[in-house]
């Protein structure tokens, strides 16, 4: 038998998903440093200190001098492989400190 008010489960938790900003941008800060570690590789993670997105503008402080240049070069192609790995373009500039 089928309700009237019977919805998917999956436009539920889309619906949810829509509604809820605090709980997305939550989970894009947690995802974007998964996914700078994995983008970035092994060696250069290990020099990063901390990695922070506000208004999609990412924040990278490195405490190796000669990757920080290296980044500071590949800005663009940095930007252009996290974006394609999260999916939507959400980072529009990239500091490294």
């Amino acid at each position: 038998m089928k309700y009237n008010n019977e919805y998917d489960m999956r436009d539920v938790a889309g619906l949810f998903w829509k509604s809820n900003q605090t709980l997305q941008k939550k989970y894009l800060h947690k995802r974007i440093n998964i996914l700078w570690n994995n983008c970035v590789g092994e060696t250069i993670a290990k020099y990063t200190q901390k990695v922070m997105l506000k208004d999609n503008v990412l924040t990278i402080y490195i405490t190796n001098p000669i990757i920080k240049n290296e980044l500071l070069l590949n800005r663009s192609k940095v930007m252009t492989l996290l974006n394609e790995q999260i999916g939507t373009p959400i980072v529009q500039q990239l500091q490294i400190l």
